[in-house]
């Protein structure tokens, strides 16, 4: 029987970074694109031993009955308290789930990548206790996401990079106002909507959102985009240096 570990949060907790990082931990889906869902017969034929999907289903018993006759199940999931963002807790009980709060997973200038991916090795860890984990390569997948994020970033969120499942605009997208008791949400609005130059030129407002054809990601002989990134990021890290007219110049990409 396969293990089929599904991430499955709420929006707005931090499940990108989170699947992210799973794929990173196991190392057989180091290199390997996000699958969002089981929609497709033929999933079971992306993946070795483990699968792994991301979903925002988060009916947990309702998977549990559809799955569970084939697959040795394990749920990894987010919420955001302080939001009321959450996974119902009776959940909360089964041996087969491991819940991390918004908090846990979302870096700041107190809080670490390596603190992150430390807390979430050992909470996986429990749920998948005979499963090679390697935190390196979850660091090393965060990263490279977040690269690929920094030329993503301007894009509208309709924009999708299909391998990490990131949009642009992903980032600090919900503005949130406190008045007395409430909480109110409501997202930021992009730059070019208070630009009415930008708006009223139809050439921008016709261009696609996403102009990357996902056909040509897929012809053979192609490298992945995985795998130009993460040689960028390897280049980048070592600071390559080539001679030219006989000055030793340094390489960034």
């Amino acid at each position: 029987m396969k293990l089929l570990i599904i991430q499955t949060s709420p929006p707005h907790t931090a499940s990108t970074l989170l699947v992210n990082a799973i794929y990173g931990l196991i190392p057989e889906l180091f290199d390997k694109k996000i699958i969002y869902g089981i929609c497709d017969s033929n999933f079971e034929s992306y993946f070795k031993n483990i699968i792994v999907i991301k979903s925002h289903n988060t009916n947990i018993d309702e998977l549990i009955n559809k799955y569970n006759k084939k697959y040795k199940i394990v749920f990894i999931c987010s919420e955001r308290q302080k939001l009321n963002y959450l996974i119902d807790n009776k959940y909360k009980t089964y041996n087969n789930v491991a819940i991390f709060d918004f908090d846990e997973i979302n870096e700041t200038n107190d809080y670490s990548l390596n603190q992150i991916v430390d807390n979430i090795y050992t909470k996986i860890r429990k749920v998948l206790p005979n499963i090679e984990l390697n935190k390196t390569k979850c660091i090393e997948r965060i990263n490279l996401m977040n690269i690929r994020y920094e030329e993503i970033k301007s894009n509208p969120f309709s924009y999708v990079d299909n391998f990490f499942e990131i949009h642009g605009s992903h980032r600090n997208r919900l503005q949130i106002k406190n008045n007395t008791n409430n909480v109110t949400i409501s997202p930021i609005k992009p730059n070019n909507q208070n630009n009415p130059n930008k708006l009223n030129n139809p050439n921008k407002l016709n261009k696609p959102n996403n102009p990357i054809k996902p056909n040509k990601l897929n012809k053979p002989n192609k490298i992945s985009p995985f795998k130009i990134l993460y040689i960028r990021h390897i280049l980048n890290k070592h600071h390559i240096l080539r001679k030219n007219n006989n000055n030793l110049k340094i390489l960034y990409f």
